[in-house]
């Protein structure tokens, strides 16, 4: 692995902040970076932030300033990154990245980047990357369960949500890509599998014209994987079709927000 720092990942927030944790994690392991499980000793230290309400961002704050305090260099990604952008930059002197919602899967380039000195911003205006199934990953979840993100983003301008701003517009993923990581999830043990999104019920709506989760629960229903749940679904979106398809696969289980 030669002179490559070694690396710690903070995580905070939702669940579709761990993926992006995860994904970054598995790019560094595949780039031959030493991922280190403990914060004290690493180089540096990723810190994945939250940005959707005030508590959250509270956390955010606190964990930078007590790895500022320890004079770690940090890589700041996440929805703080993407809400504040600079201004971290200006604020926290040891930041030496600033790594938007959108942009985790350049972490590599923007830590090569910053080996030479360069305090790196790498945030795209809109987030529009979501990863697929040949994006590497490193798991944090025990052994059985694996989170499985089919969509990302929203396309609702709701007043109260800052969730459009932070996370782009939605994004889904084809029902072939997700079908082809949840096999090599059920090849690696998992029994659990949990599908995330924004609003999973509205999945496939922007590719392929209208909601398709009924047709991606029967595709994953072919999956030698015991159990489903579904974070997010919305009561109003819980169609027959969805719900016949929920009752046909047997192992479905909705998480209603």
């Amino acid at each position: 692995m030669g002179n490559k720092p070694t690396i710690a990942i903070s995580h905070l927030g939702c669940e579709k902040n761990r993926i992006d944790s995860e994904h970054m994690l598995g790019l560094l392991v595949q780039a031959g970076y030493e991922v280190d499980a403990d914060e004290t000793s690493a180089d540096y230290v990723i810190v994945n932030t939250c940005s959707f309400i005030d508590a959250a961002r509270e956390e955010s704050i606190r964990t930078l300033v007590e790895l500022a305090e320890a004079d770690k260099k940090i890589v700041i990604t996440g929805c703080m990154a993407q809400h504040f952008q600079e201004q971290l930059l200006a604020e926290i002197p040891e930041a030496v990245a600033v790594v938007g919602s959108g942009d985790y899967h350049k972490i590599v380039d923007v830590l090569e980047r910053s080996l030479t000195g360069e305090r790196v911003v790498e945030i795209s205006p809109e987030p529009t990357y979501i990863a697929d199934e040949h994006t590497p990953r490193y798991r944090t979840t025990t052994e059985g369960v694996a989170y499985l993100r089919v969509a990302e983003g929203c396309d609702y301008a709701c007043a109260f949500c800052i969730i459009p701003h932070l996370r782009g517009k939605q994004r889904s993923r084809t029902i072939e890509s997700i079908v082809a990581e949840a096999q090599r999830l059920a090849d690696e043990g998992v029994q659990e599998l949990v599908l995330i999104s924004q609003i999973t019920t509205n999945y496939g709506l922007d590719i392929y014209g209208k909601p398709k989760l009924a047709e991606l629960l029967r595709a994953l229903g072919k999956v030698d994987i015991p159990w489903i749940r579904m974070h997010y679904a919305y009561p109003t979106g819980l169609t027959p079709q969805v719900i016949a398809a929920m009752q046909e696969t047997a192992n479905v289980l909705p998480y209603l927000d």
